[in-house]
């Protein structure tokens, strides 16, 4: 039972997971296009922190990959968390610019 459970945790996440993929190309050129509305002040710096999170994405879902290894060699809580990394990584940006955009908009 245990077994099932963790393919089915890790069949449904990659294909979350490499369906966001489709996104990833407009989002990497939204991320490029912010690039020329704003002047070289502390908002570029986060757009280059952005840019870098989103053009790593595919990386990290390659990485993420890794749980049908330590699936077949029965290591299943690393299973899970191989499967989690493209969820986590999705996680941390949108919390990054929330708490950006927080931050900016009580200092302006």
């Amino acid at each position: 039972m245990k077994k099932w459970i963790c393919f089915g945790f890790c069949l449904g996440i990659n294909i979350i997971s490499g369906l966001s993929l489709l996104f990833w190309l407009p989002a990497v050129g939204a991320v490029g296009m912010g690039f020329d509305s704003q002047p070289a002040t502390v908002e570029a710096t986060v757009l280059y922190i952005v840019l870098f999170n989103v053009l790593i994405y595919p990386i990290v879902f390659l990485v993420s990959l890794g749980c049908w290894s330590a699936y077949h060699k029965e290591k299943f809580t690393l299973a899970y968390f191989l499967a989690s990394i493209t969820v986590f990584w999705i996680i941390l940006i949108i919390l990054f610019i929330l708490i950006f955009a927080t931050v900016n908009s009580m200092f302006k």
